[in-house]
């Protein structure tokens, strides 16, 4: 039954444009990111935030499939068929978010190899893409709650997608003022990735993070978790039991 519903899914994917932009996406971003980062004139700086987005924007961009592939179900009343059937719902909808999660990892790693990432070590790179990838979970439930149709969750997909943006403002911050933007989910990851960069300059006392690498991946996983939790409980009072 499980295998179906993993088959039943990627049909899906593969029949609706949208979807298969979403999949496909994040790989022109590491073409993108590849010839940047050979570009001889391209600043250092740059690079390394080149390096940070490859590995976060994964996450974000198959929460956004989760959440339109969500509503798709509703639209088409496939909560209510599931409901009345032998798989309970809250089932049917984890094995989803479980299976395009597995694609947001796979694509993080996919990601690093088509942008030619080097110097570090793919147990990070695993860990890091891992972290990344709750942000599936996160946005797909998020904009389930907030939206009944694919324009609403358009609206939703957009406004989360603000967030992008504080962990490309923190990447620019290396004192107190980083923790401005740790609200953002995708905070945790692309600090993880830039202290590691950073490494020979902590080393050398010449930057302070406040936190290593590991510190900010253990920190970024009990956060998420908290934010799961207040997603998950949102999502049921608003679809489940409505």
């Amino acid at each position: 039954m499980k295998l179906k519903l993993v088959l039943f899914e990627i049909k899906n994917i593969m029949r609706d444009k949208l979807m298969v932009m979403f999949v496909v996406y994040p790989l022109i971003i590491g073409l993108v990111a590849r010839l940047l980062m050979n570009d001889p004139n391209m600043d250092p700086a740059g690079v390394d935030l080149l390096v940070i987005l490859s590995l976060i924007i994964s996450g974000f961009i198959f929460g956004a499939l989760a959440g339109f592939s969500l509503l798709d179900d509703r639209d088409d009343h496939v909560f209510t068929s599931i409901a009345i059937s032998p798989m309970p719902l809250k089932q049917y909808i984890m094995i989803k978010l479980g299976f395009i999660t597995l694609l947001s990892i796979l694509s993080s790693i996919a990601v690093v190899f088509v942008a030619g990432i080097e110097g570090f070590e793919w147990s990070l790179i695993l860990v890091v893409a891992l972290l990344s990838s709750l942000q599936v979970p996160l946005h797909g439930l998020l904009i389930n709650s907030f939206a009944s149709n694919k324009v609403e969750g358009f609206v939703v997909m957009k406004a989360s997608g603000f967030l992008l943006i504080f962990p490309i403002a923190a990447f620019f911050f290396v004192d107190q003022v980083q923790w401005v933007f740790a609200l953002a989910p995708a905070f945790w990851p692309a600090k993880a990735i830039q202290a590691q960069l950073l490494q020979p300059l902590i080393e050398a006392n010449l930057v302070d993070l406040g936190l290593n690498t590991w510190g900010f991946i253990g920190v970024g996983f009990i956060v998420m978790a908290v934010y799961l939790s207040l997603v998950i409980q949102l999502f049921r009072r608003k679809v489940l039991q409505s």
